[in-house]
């Protein structure tokens, strides 16, 4: 879902216009927050104290910042996603 802040202040949730694409992920384009959720713990600290196995599932629970390919923002979430998808293809 987006997250899209409202005139009073307030943040409504919508469907995304589409699904994150691979391109949007390398080009920070995606939409999905900057930095890891305070939910993954100590995984910017050290990676190998949460497998991004276990903590992508957890960045897809939080909402994007913006529809993903109207805008850049640099995001570290996206680029763990993006690894995570090359582990999957990697073992194909």
């Amino acid at each position: 879902m987006v997250a899209e802040p409202q005139a009073d202040g307030k943040l409504i949730l919508k469907k995304p216009a589409h699904p994150i694409t691979v391109r949007e992920l390398m080009t920070h384009t995606s939409g999905m927050m900057g930095e890891p959720p305070a939910s993954t713990g100590p995984l910017m600290v050290k990676l190998d104290l949460m497998t991004l196995g276990r903590a992508v599932p957890l960045y897809a629970r939080e909402p994007l910042q913006f529809q993903p390919g109207t805008r850049w923002m640099y995001s570290t979430v996206g680029i763990d996603v993006l690894g995570r998808i090359i582990e999957g293809w990697s073992r194909a």
